[in-house]
């Protein structure tokens, strides 16, 4: 592990290591960003109405918002979720998603207790400007409220992910960028990187988390390339226990 001029983190596990910061009250890096409003280009998007979906509905959209999300991949244009809440289960996501909302007036919120977001060997999938709302559901052991496994260029970027069950956001061998998010409330870990194959988690907030904050694990030694800065992490827990495992704000492992 390697230590930038830039303050950013460098890994290449050779062995496995464990590197714990501070429990609760503690602070790694620095960020003022909260999340913000979808970018510019999000304009030449498809607004997901056309689809069928409506924003403030107290029914299940999850039927609606699924063809919206795989009609717009298909086209590979972003789809655009104008402000207001929108009640969903599952949602699987393709190669090529991209979804916009506007800041903190896009809100998803889980109506059942699964992950929200999840991928499978999808590439380049873009969530941007969104509120996503675990609802404190408890989803299945292993699955986190956003699940991405083995995705290339993903961006997740100004979201604001709160009240998740279990972890918030969980990345398997994934690359991309996790940046400008606020993450609240996780019941288990806020940040879960396992096996990366280049990843950059910056300029993030991570507020609350049951066990850990920032995550950065392998099953085995090899490179992970991730790169860890001007995060702020704080008042993580040890709700799990233990004798060092958790209440970390940030754990290499």
């Amino acid at each position: 592990m390697q230590t930038r001029p830039n303050g950013s983190i460098r890994m290449s596990l050779s062995r496995r290591t464990f590197v714990a910061a501070s429990t609760t009250g503690a602070a790694a890096g620095v960020t003022t960003l909260p999340a913000q409003a979808a970018p510019a280009n999000a304009a030449l998007g498809i607004n997901a109405s056309e689809f069928g979906v409506k924003p403030d509905l107290p029914s299940d959209q999850t039927q609606a918002l699924q063809r919206a999300i795989d009609r717009a991949a298909l086209a590979r244009t972003p789809l655009l979720l104008p402000p207001g809440i929108y009640r969903t289960g599952e949602l699987s996501l393709t190669s090529n998603t991209r979804i916009a909302g506007i800041g903190n007036a896009t809100r998803l919120e889980l109506l059942r207790g699964t992950s929200m977001f999840t991928s499978q060997r999808a590439d380049n999938i873009d969530l941007s400007g969104l509120v996503i709302d675990g609802q404190k559901k408890m989803p299945p052991q292993g699955r986190a409220l956003v699940h991405l496994k083995e995705s290339t260029n993903l961006r997740i970027a100004d979201c604001s992910i709160v009240s998740a069950g279990r972890n918030a956001v969980t990345l398997e061998k994934c690359s991309g960028a996790v940046t400008g998010c606020v993450i609240e409330d996780a019941g288990d870990g806020a940040l879960f990187a396992i096996d990366s194959t280049g990843l950059r988690l910056a300029e993030n907030t991570i507020r609350r988390s049951g066990n850990n904050g920032i995550q950065v694990w392998r099953s085995a030694p090899g490179d992970d390339g991730t790169m860890v800065y001007d995060n702020r992490v704080e008042d993580t827990r040890a709700d799990a226990g233990g004798d060092g495992p958790y209440g970390n704000a940030i754990s290499v492992f």
